[in-house]
């Protein structure tokens, strides 16, 4: 009985890493905020119009 405890809190813990790897933080660039979003054009349009307004109000990063 002992084992199958065993056998079965592992397989949550598999199971949980495997979730948690979809929500972890940075993953998305997006959520990187207005150092990615500003830096190019393209990355503020991939994250949406927020993003492109909020770069147009402080300014684009030209390298």
């Amino acid at each position: 009985m002992r084992s199958l405890l065993m056998i079965l809190f592992c397989f949550v813990l598999v199971i949980a890493s495997i979730e948690a790897e979809k929500y972890a933080v940075g993953k998305e660039p997006c959520t990187w905020g207005p150092s990615f979003w500003c830096a190019r054009r393209e990355n503020a349009e991939k994250c949406g119009p927020g993003a492109i307004q909020h770069c147009n109000a402080v300014g684009w990063k030209t390298p």
